[in-house]
């Protein structure tokens, strides 16, 4: 699903349509109804959150020289590891703290936020290489270097 995805828009757009969307279904996990609910919105989570690991991976590959991309990978992986380990602990005390249902509300509102920064930054992003193309034609519009 998601490797057919990013083929067609990009890397970029995969990762924060799946962030936003993954912290949306997140989100929900707060107002369950029903176990059924519950692993309902559990799959959508899982569905979307699939996407982010590949797209991740694409990118340090587009972003790192040949020579440093193990080592980009290897960090990637570590952060990630840290991150298995570190969430659990902090969700068991916000949910020991205020509520386990603030766990989802925190961690769902943190992913759309990630999702929407992601977007707002790459839109930036196309917006000045669109501006420096349009300069760069504009001053010379028929590629010679001559006014």
């Amino acid at each position: 699903l998601w490797g057919r995805f990013r083929q067609q828009p990009g890397y970029w757009e995969a990762l924060y349509i799946t962030f936003f969307f993954a912290g949306l279904f997140l989100f929900g996990h707060a107002f369950p109804r029903s176990v059924i609910s519950f692993a309902v919105f559990q799959c959508l989570v899982g569905a979307f959150l699939m996407g982010v690991t590949p797209s991740i991976n694409a990118l340090i590959s587009l972003a790192t020289p040949s020579g440093f991309r193990g080592r980009a990978y290897g960090m990637n992986f570590s952060f990630m590891q840290f991150g298995n380990m570190a969430g659990p602990l902090a969700a068991g005390i916000v949910s020991m703290t205020i509520g386990a249902s603030f766990v989802f509300m925190i961690a769902g509102v943190l992913l759309m936020y990630m999702g929407a920064r992601l977007y707002m930054g790459r839109e930036r992003q196309r917006r000045e290489e669109m501006d420096s193309y349009e300069k760069k034609n504009c001053n010379d519009p028929d590629g010679t270097g001559s006014p």
